[in-house]
């Protein structure tokens, strides 16, 4: 599991999470949240590259 640090303006704050199976899946890298500063967003994204774990 990935979690963000608490994000979000003023007393509301919020936190994004990737949740997988890890006998199928692998985080590879990446861990970002992309702060845009000139409201872009209205939540602003948070990234990360996984990949599937090839099966033998």
């Amino acid at each position: 599991m990935l979690i963000s640090e608490a994000l979000g303006r003023g007393s509301y704050k919020e936190h994004y999470a990737f949740v997988w199976l890890t006998l199928q899946t692998k985080w590879i890298d990446g861990a970002m949240v992309y702060l845009a500063d000139a409201d872009a967003f209205a939540l602003e994204p948070f990234t990360a590259r996984l990949g599937i774990i090839e099966q033998r």
